[in-house]
């Protein structure tokens, strides 16, 4: 990452997503996609064509995952391209630090919020069933668990800046 422009920028969209994520459940695409079409042209503004290169790889990488998710129905569209435009921004490896880190977050809230309502041992069984493809009793109602990942990816956000060297 180049600048400071790059770390403010980074804050001020995971906190819009964020907002936006808790309210609606949705990540937008006007605040989506014109991160991803403008950050390989800001990174070459700032950083030249190795900046570039390093844009085009982050939002690529970054993408895989969460791509992978979606298609599974664990994720939705708008954390991926989220992700997306982050690794656009940060470069390849602080948008997998970063997306690792909300993974992590979100799980365990998840446990936390799981646990505190009383749920986690059912979904714990529901889930060791899923690892042995043990298929979903008829007398059990499967009700899945939706949590959102807009706030876990700004604070994964707000802490690896922190914790790295940024600005340079």
């Amino acid at each position: 990452m180049a600048s400071a422009h790059i770390a403010i920028a980074l804050l001020a969209i995971t906190f819009i997503a964020a907002w936006i994520d808790a309210r609606s459940g949705l990540i937008p695409n006007w605040l989506t996609l014109p991160v991803i079409a403008s950050a390989p042209a800001a990174q070459l503004a700032l950083g030249g064509t190795s900046s570039l290169v390093s844009s085009l790889l982050g939002a690529f990488i970054c993408s895989l995952v969460p791509l992978l998710m979606f298609r599974l129905g664990a994720m939705g569209g708008g954390d991926v391209k989220l992700l997306c435009g982050l690794g656009a921004l940060a470069g390849p490896l602080a948008g997998l630090e970063l997306q690792l880190l909300a993974y992590t977050v979100l799980v365990v809230f998840a446990l936390t919020v799981l646990a505190l309502r009383g749920e986690l041992f059912a979904v714990l069984r529901r889930s060791w069933r899923l690892v042995r493809r043990v298929p979903p009793s008829q007398d059990s109602a499967e009700a899945r668990t939706d949590f959102r990942l807009g706030i876990p990816i700004f604070v994964a956000t707000a802490v690896t800046l922190a914790l790295r060297d940024w600005p340079s």
